[in-house]
């Protein structure tokens, strides 16, 4: 086999483990936890996962408890690709979480987006953009909705990175958004916020939020390997940008086989204290110091469309 035919089998191999390891992400769309990639997958392909995160939440950062709180905040979500540049999704979500020694569970607030692929993409780059609605049916009475729409726009650059060896692939994924907040509610149990991370803290405060985040992925025949980084910022004079929603999240994703994979990570709070701002409890207080990660995806995957004639992606 000559250099250029391995270089392309390689690169063809390549390719094929990225389309059998792509899963929808937390938020929905062909991704990892948090972060979305730029691709599209092909016309035809659909998909279904449960995901969610899991945290404790100590009774020193809620007033008036008595006893730790422990969270589940999860949701189903179904996607399908049209066209080999549109990604449509939609979730559900629910909240399972302990209270006084009972574990009640009630609907949260859902989601429904899309992503579309642009036409700048060649073998190493891909652009695309999404945009999300935060569909407000989640129980008000428990506060676990926020009573709006809270449109989300994001740009969304995918990077292959150069490879050691022709079997793994090294891919940085960007993602750079806004969020706008049109309500004046916001999430927690009982009108008490557990922390400020979805979508806003104290809902009448913040209006928006800017979202910053990314993502390196080493994928390597069935075993994903991937951080997350996400720097996310507040609109707010009362909080500074260090106190804003900032978490770091390795895991790993693993693919059992017939398009059925499983997620696993740890989210690590990074916010620090601002003495210059006094309006807020200070972020060490409020946010969780750790949060648990899980997904469980199936998924259908088709070639993705090639929109350059370089041979598929």
């Amino acid at each position: 086999m000559s250099r250029g035919s391995w270089r392309a089998a390689a690169a063809g191999a390549i390719a094929s483990c990225a389309c059998a390891h792509a899963a929808p992400s937390h938020h929905g769309g062909d991704g990892l936890f948090d972060v979305l990639s730029a691709d599209v997958p092909g016309a035809g392909s659909w998909s279904a996962a449960v995901t969610g995160v899991g945290y404790r939440i100590h009774a020193s950062q809620e007033p008036g408890a008595t006893q730790d709180r422990r969270v589940w905040d999860g949701g189903v979500q179904v996607g399908a690709s049209f066209g080999g540049w549109l990604e449509t999704w939609g979730r559900y979500g629910a909240t399972l979480y302990s209270d006084q020694g009972e574990w009640p569970i009630a609907p949260s607030d859902g989601s429904a987006g899309a992503k579309v692929a642009l036409p700048w993409r060649n073998g190493w780059a891909r652009t695309g953009v999404s945009a999300r609605l935060h569909l407000p049916w989640g129980s008000a009475a428990r506060g676990l909705s926020t009573d709006a729409l809270d449109p989300n726009v994001s740009a969304l650059f995918t990077f292959r990175l150069p490879e050691s060896n022709p079997t793994t692939t090294a891919t940085l994924h960007v993602n750079v958004g806004h969020q706008w907040h049109r309500g004046d509610g916001g999430r927690g149990f009982d009108g008490v916020p557990p922390y400020y991370l979805e979508p806003v803290y104290p809902g009448e405060a913040m209006k928006d939020r800017w979202d910053l985040r990314a993502a390196v992925e080493l994928v390597h025949e069935d075993v994903t390997l991937f951080l997350e980084l996400l720097l996310d910022r507040l609109t707010s004079d009362g909080l500074s940008f260090g106190e804003s929603p900032h978490f770091v999240t390795p895991g790993f994703r693993y693919r059992l086989g017939n398009g059925v994979a499983i997620l696993a990570g740890s989210k690590i709070a990074l916010a620090q204290d601002d003495a210059s701002t006094d309006r807020y409890r200070a972020p060490e207080d409020v946010y969780p110091d750790w949060q648990i990660v899980l997904g469980l995806s199936w998924s259908i995957p088709r070639q993705r469309a090639d929109h350059d004639d370089h041979g598929p992606l």
